[in-house]
Formats: structure tokens, C-alpha cells, sequence
């Protein structure tokens, strides 16, 4: 699994965005891709379904006890971890859906602890290619990150797709 970092430079952005990006924060995309020893249907279910997501999605943290609870209505998710007995933070957006090959989300995080502004919203979009016993998920998050969020989302997807390679063992 491979993380890759792209920098925007500021001469292409546009003017509005410029002036509402956060000091520290710059655009970077966090690009993974990871083969899957299942059909493009059963990843699909395990990305979209609430009860699988709290399986694979794995959050950084140092938390002893940690967990985090998945819940969707119509076209939007929410992701609340809890730790020490409350609520750490969230993650929310909405999602869209094209022919099971291809999810858009955005996404937000806000920590619940310290009543901080959430972070810019990002966007995730995530690709599967293959049929039957093998597939491959393109995972491209990009969004205006510091230094600290951008490596806290890369961790939380590298150890989140891992899990999800493991779900489906290979049979061999």
C-alpha cells in the first residue's frame, strides 16, 4: 500500500479559496491503492454498510478501549469514536453513489473534547475495478490539511484499508 502526497501550488487555486484556507493549511491529496481478494459487490457492502465500517475503519489513537460507531441516513454518514467514556470526535458528510464502481464523500471532522471549529471539509472518492475473486480499490482523499491532519488521515486509511484487505483472505 502506497500513500502519495500531491502539493497545489498556489498560483491555480482559485481566488475565493485562497482567502478561506487556514494558516498551516495547504491542499494535499493522500492516494492509496490495495487489492482485494473479493468481488466488487461484497467490498461495496463492507464500504457502505454501517456495521461493517465500525469493523474496518480504524482511527488513529492511543486510546485503550477506543471504538467508533457508524450511522447513515438517506445520503448522509456520521462517525462518532468515543474514548475514556465520550465522545473524542466526529466525522460526517454526505455520500454519492455511482453503479457501485464509484463513492464520493465528503468529509468533515471536528473533535468533540476541546469545542473546536471543524476541520475544512475534504473530499474522499473511492474506485473498484475487477469482477469476481479479485479486486482493486483506488482510495484519493484530498482536501486542505496541516502537516499533523494530513499524516493523522493518511495513518487512518492505511490501517483502515489494511483491515479491509483483511476481511476477505486469499484462499490460496
Amino acid at each position: 500500500m502506497n500513500a502519495t502526497a500531491y502539493l497545489t501550488p498556489d498560483t491555480i487555486l482559485p481566488r475565493a479559496r485562497k482567502t478561506k484556507t487556514r494558516v498551516g493549511f495547504s491542499e494535499k491529496c493522500i492516494a492509496l491503492q490495495v487489492d482485494i481478494t473479493a468481488d466488487r459487490r461484497r467490498i461495496f457492502d463492507a464500504l457502505t454498510l454501517p456495521e461493517y465500517i465500525e469493523t474496518w475503519l480504524s482511527l488513529p489513537c492511543a486510546h485503550t478501549g477506543c471504538h467508533t460507531i457508524a450511522s447513515q441516513a438517506d445520503s448522509s454518514y456520521r462517525l462518532d469514536h468515543y474514548a475514556a467514556g465520550g465522545l473524542d470526535l466526529s466525522i460526517s458528510g454526505s455520500y454519492r453513489v455511482c453503479r457501485r464502481g464509484k463513492m464520493f464523500f465528503s468529509w468533515r471532522k471536528s473533535r468533540a473534547f476541546d469545542g473546536s471549529e471543524s476541520l475544512p471539509e475534504s473530499a474522499v472518492q473511492i474506485r473498484l475495478y475487477g469482477d469476481f475473486a479479485r479486486s482493486t480499490l483506488c482510495l484519493s482523499h484530498t482536501g486542505y490539511f496541516s502537516k499533523g491532519e494530513y499524516r493523522w488521515h493518511t495513518e487512518l486509511w492505511n490501517r483502515s484499508l489494511r483491515n479491509l484487505q483483511q476481511l476477505f483472505p486469499s484462499s490460496s
